[in-house]
């Protein structure tokens, strides 16, 4: 596990993610917890468009080499950036283009920016996603879905 090896970044990790909570208004919860496997994992709540949205962002056993993944706790499907119902987004940092300087509040952050940009549940959604470009993530999601 990455955190037995690596007990530093794992402070860094909760630590930012706690300074996170206390700067961004819209993240409301932020739990860490171990998860079955020794599964190192965060719960937050973020607040877009006025609805606290559940989440959990889970490390995997080889972080910081592989990114982690942002998943809905509620089984819920909130953007065409997402492996279909309840999946894991599509975030700015994914396997692709991962970095290991990439932390865990960078990613809680770029889940914020993308259901900003792109809740299934805000009004004007169905008009931007007419218009959206096929990206990476967007059209493999849609092809998914």
């Amino acid at each position: 596990m990455w955190f037995i090896h690596n007990p530093e970044r794992l402070k860094t990790e909760v630590t930012d993610i706690e300074a996170l909570r206390a700067n961004a208004p819209w993240l409301v919860i932020a739990t860490p917890r171990m998860m079955p496997g020794l599964q190192f994992a965060v719960d937050f709540d973020m607040v877009v468009n006025g609805d606290a949205l559940p989440f959990t962002l889970t490390y995997p056993a080889f972080f910081p080499e592989t990114p982690p993944s942002v998943l809905p706790r509620d089984g819920r499907h909130y953007s065409s950036h997402q492996w279909g119902q309840g999946g894991e987004f599509c975030l700015e940092y994914r396997t692709d283009n991962w970095d290991p300087a990439v932390t865990g509040a960078m990613m809680i952050e770029s889940a914020y920016r993308l259901l900003n940009r792109h809740w299934i549940g805000e009004p004007s959604y169905q008009a931007r996603i007419r218009h959206r470009s096929a990206s990476n993530c967007g059209a493999q999601a849609a092809a998914r879905s």
